[in-house]
């Protein structure tokens, strides 16, 4: 609904801003990464979330697109709430936090004050896919592009990418060539 707010900061906390905008004043919650790098008096512009939840109304704002993304990501998952999301980000960068998602390193999230394991196992369960799946799509993005520079059709080139394997962009590329050129992919 409201995707940024743009105005004077009047006050700041580690947890929170207060923007002037037009006479009105805006206390929206922001992660600690977000706070440290506003100065009062300066004019800003934050990208925000409108966040409800039980009839209760929470407004907060980002820095970056990243740490919205991540803000939006973990407020997804059944029991993660504006404030432990704010938490979360406040701990951990997002790289950081997919990377112990997707090895599901339980341990490291429960410190976080705010997330207990029952809660933090759900984090994981519900964001590993969609974290690998992401990596994936990276990757074929890349080799894709790739394949595309080497002078192979857009079209053979998707093909071969979807029957390719690797964990690396190189290792699906150089698969996908072996698939054009072979018509099967060889072991790693």
């Amino acid at each position: 609904m409201f995707d940024f707010i743009e105005g004077n900061l009047v006050s700041k906390s580690l947890t929170h801003v207060v923007i002037n905008v037009n006479g009105l004043g805006f206390k929206i919650e922001v992660p600690l990464s977000t706070s440290k790098i506003l100065k009062e008096g300066q004019h800003i512009r934050l990208l925000t979330v409108l966040y409800i939840k039980n009839e209760r109304i929470e407004f907060y704002g980002f820095a970056t697109e990243t740490e919205r993304k991540f803000f939006n990501d973990l407020i997804e998952v059944e029991g993660i709430g504006g404030r432990t999301a704010l938490q979360i980000l406040s701990n951990l960068n997002y790289d950081e936090f997919k990377s112990l998602v997707k090895s599901g390193k339980l341990n490291h999230l429960v410190k976080i004050k705010g997330l207990g394991r029952k809660t933090a196992e759900r984090l994981i369960f519900t964001l590993k896919n969609k974290y690998k799946e992401e990596a994936v799509k990276e990757l074929d993005e890349d080799a894709l592009k790739a394949l595309v520079a080497l002078g192979i059709p857009y079209n053979d080139a998707r093909e071969a990418l979807y029957k390719a394997h690797g964990d690396t962009t190189e290792a699906r590329v150089k698969n996908a060539l072996d698939i054009l050129t072979q018509g099967a992919p060889k072991k790693d």
